[in-house]
């Protein structure tokens, strides 16, 4: 009976395998279905029985049964794309395969008579070290931001997983048939692990080039409007220009002496004036981030908040995109209009130094201590003190990007305008 118990553990901690490693293919998280695991424990003895009391699992037609199960019960947890889940799970077998013939390759040499219950508890010992590689594989995967993601259009991909899958289950039965072809059996399935890996990293490389792709399309055609927007207003100035310029040309007419001309020329300017900012941001190179400029002013105004932008040289040169440039500062941007109130105002100051673009925004606020900047970054953490769904995010998010793009986040005090006001600064 206990001989059964442990078979029954071996073969969920197998199913643990493709849960966990499924999952890192998928980009989800561990707990989000963890609900579910359960399915596993009636998978593990239908295995179980199958294998043990009715004697099948050593044929081809009872191994495809047990692998179906297994394969429907990791389908019924996550219930994604059933493509990808397919070759997640020929890449596990393949992996927990290889880790299994190194294991019984280990016992072939320095174990040479054990009793029944050794060669459960060792199998046991061995998918619990299967685990534990899996859920390191995971926490690479989720830390660089990996995951699969077959389309049906790269379905040949699928069909090299298929036959490689099929050729280690000849591997499997070869080797069972003939134990002194074991050390011949791993080697040519390493090295077809190692083809369909390389297959794998191509998978991968190519979805984050086309992820990547994508998400330029969107972030352009999510800023377009701010970019017709700044066009429009060039226009409607460059139009309003050209009647002032008619109506200055129209004094010299009209006024009978010097005193009225200059008089009327003053009340001409007062009434074309536009302020110095707008100029300077219609002068930069990045015509996305000059739009993107002037609509947040725009919101601050709307607030009731002024935006003073300073622009120290026009042609900025920058390590990231624009695109990522515009979120990085919208998001400075944002988490100082939160933080100020109506009637105030925020101060902004960009220029490039180095191959770098440098944007420092501040606004009033008191002395930073310790705990505020080493919180200020995490996920979640917002200075408002509130766990509003969205808010704490923005922050995390800009030092993600930072890092992406390897730039410099600084947070300080300094004194301006005689007031003491809280500074970030970015260099990307």
């Amino acid at each position: 009976m206990e001989i059964y118990m442990i078979e029954v553990c071996v073969n969920y901690l197998e199913f643990l395998c493709y849960y966990i490693l499924t999952a890192a293919f998928l980009g989800i998280g561990l707990k989000k279905n963890a609900i579910r695991l359960i399915y596993g424990v009636a998978s593990s003895f239908a295995i179980f029985f199958l294998q043990d009391i009715i004697g099948i699992g050593e044929s081809v037609p009872g191994f495809v049964i047990m692998m179906i199960i297994l394969f429907v019960t990791v389908f019924l947890v996550y219930r994604e794309s059933i493509l990808n889940m397919l070759v997640s799970c020929v890449i596990t077998y393949m992996i927990t395969s290889v880790f299994g013939y190194i294991q019984l390759l280990i016992l072939n040499q320095f174990i040479a008579d054990i009793g029944d219950l050794v060669y459960g508890v060792i199998p046991l010992t061995a998918m619990l070290i299967d685990v534990t590689f899996m859920y390191f594989i995971y926490l690479i995967m989720r830390k660089k931001q990996l995951r699969l993601a077959v389309h049906t259009r790269k379905a040949w991909y699928f069909v090299i997983m298929v036959f490689s899958f099929a050729a280690t289950m000849l591997i499997n039965k070869k080797w069972h048939a003939n134990p002194d072809t074991f050390l011949v059996s791993l080697v040519v399935y390493v090295a077809i692990l190692i083809y369909v890996f390389s297959v794998f990293v191509e998978m991968i490389i190519a979805q984050q080039q086309e992820e990547k792709y994508r998400y330029e399309l969107q972030m352009y055609q999510s800023y377009m409007p701010i970019v017709e927007k700044l066009i429009d207003e060039i226009r409607e100035k460059q139009h309003g220009y050209s009647n002032t310029i008619q109506s200055i040309k129209s004094l010299a007419y009209v006024e009978k002496d010097f005193e009225s001309l200059k008089n009327a020329l003053l009340t001409q300017k007062d009434e074309s004036d536009i302020l110095e900012y707008e100029i300077d941001v219609l002068k930069l190179n990045y015509h996305l981030l000059a739009g993107f400029i002037m609509s947040k002013t725009d919101e601050a105004k709307g607030k009731h908040i002024e935006l003073r932008t300073e622009i120290v040289n026009y042609t900025l040169e920058s390590k990231s995109p624009e695109y990522a440039l515009v979120e990085m500062i919208g998001i400075l941007i944002d988490n100082a209009l939160e933080e100020t109130e109506c009637g105030d105002w925020i101060g902004m100051k960009i220029y490039s130094a180095e191959g770098r673009t440098v944007c420092e925004v501040n606004n009033r606020g008191e002395i930073l201590v310790e705990e505020f900047i080493k919180k200020a970054f995490k996920r979640g953490y917002s200075t408002k003190g509130t766990s509003l769904e969205g808010r704490g995010y923005g922050l995390f998010r800009l030092k993600n990007l930072i890092e992406k793009y390897d730039g410099t986040i600084e947070i300080s005090n300094k004194n301006i305008a005689n007031e003491k006001r809280i500074v970030f600064r970015i260099e990307v």
